[in-house]
């Protein structure tokens, strides 16, 4: 098993809150266990790849919880296909809910 950043760590290097935010405030969703090959392949990095962890996760904390720490990143400025429903829209149409 490996730590994943559910948010690409390349996407907060030039941002301190974001990274702080992702790495410190919520590491119970933003930083989760994967298999190691679907972390080195970068599968979990594919937008389905986001989607289903986020549809896990969503399944153990809940929607509300879920959709508010992503929705709270701290991007400073606009960012729409960083939103939880940019996100889960990626889910595979074959994933039972």
């Amino acid at each position: 098993m490996h730590l994943h950043h559910v948010v690409n760590k390349s996407k907060t290097v030039k941002n301190k809150a974001a990274r702080k935010y992702c790495e410190k405030t919520h590491p119970e969703i933003l930083i989760v266990p994967v298999c190691c090959v679907a972390n080195v392949s970068r599968l979990a990095d594919s937008k389905a790849g986001q989607a289903l962890i986020l549809h896990r996760l969503v399944e153990i904390w809940g929607k509300d919880y879920v959709k508010g720490v992503i929705d709270s990143i701290p991007w400073g400025h606009q960012w729409p296909e960083m939103r939880f429903d940019s996100l889960i829209a990626c889910l595979p149409d074959d994933v039972v809910e």
